[in-house]
């Protein structure tokens, strides 16, 4: 569980997609670009580019899958940069 009394963007991100899906995909943590404004992972940075690029190489979907990462906080810093 996570120390903080809160996380740094008011609340924790959890998985994103079809949680029956035979695929899955885990990830560290929420990015703070991406994850952190939309509530689902892998979306709106880099990161999120590229998994949806292979994503979509592979014919699959984010709502095909299930997608989650391991900490459901952005881990930030003091002064609010990654960690």
């Amino acid at each position: 569980m996570c120390s903080r009394k809160k996380c740094h963007w008011g609340k924790p991100t959890y998985g994103y997609g079809d949680i029956d899906s035979p695929t899955v995909f885990v990830g560290e943590a929420p990015g703070r670009d991406g994850c952190g404004y939309t509530g689902i992972p892998f979306t709106r940075d880099r990161s999120g580019k590229l998994y949806n690029w292979i994503l979509n190489y592979l014919g699959v979907t984010l709502e095909d899958t299930y997608t989650t990462n391991i900490v459901k906080c952005w881990p930030a810093d003091k002064d609010g940069k990654n960690r």
